[in-house]
């Protein structure tokens, strides 16, 4: 039987992350005896950065939103020893950027987006998965007179191996 469930993190300020918390949930439905259908949903809130910055010399400034949701699937093989999966989903992100170096004029909140699809495979001691993150067409804002964010096209696949029962390890492009 699956159950829905919860997750909720903070982070402190760090090398390229800002100070923020978030709040997930995973919520199985139409669960049948070797197979799932699944929602997986996460909103974030990044801080204005506290201490310097997170990222080179732009400030993180006011509250930055992100949500991030996926539909996906999920079924044991004949043996049930594998899971198989495959999901898609959409990512929104808020952003306002300042700087400590330039006189910054025409700043403006942007948000940008984009799709994400991903199939996996996993059992007791090995895991694989794809995935793609394809930007929506305006994938390059001007955030303010000196600086233009992007989302970037990323195509990736991980695997990862169960090392001890504590202890795994993993490996991406």
């Amino acid at each position: 039987h699956l159950n829905t469930r919860w997750n909720f993190k903070g982070n402190t300020q760090g090398a390229g992350f800002p100070n923020s918390i978030s709040a997930g949930v995973f919520i199985p439905f139409s669960t049948k005896s070797k197979s799932t259908w699944f929602l997986d949903a996460d909103l974030k809130s990044d801080f204005a950065d506290s201490n310097g910055s997170s990222i080179v010399k732009g400030i993180l400034d006011e509250n930055n939103l992100s949500a991030s949701g996926r539909l996906g699937y999920r079924w044991l093989n004949n043996k049930i020893d594998k899971v198989y999966g495959i999901y898609g989903g959409y990512d929104i992100r808020t952003l306002n950027i300042d700087d400590n170096t330039y006189t910054i004029t025409n700043r403006k909140n942007i948000s940008l987006s984009q799709l994400a699809f991903g199939i996996e495979a996993v059992n007791d001691t090995w895991k694989l998965n794809s995935y793609a993150l394809i930007p929506n067409k305006d994938s390059v804002k001007r955030v303010n007179s000196h600086y233009e964010v992007a989302t970037i096209k990323t195509i990736g696949i991980d695997l990862g191996k169960q090392l001890t029962s504590k202890i795994n390890s993993s490996l991406g492009y």
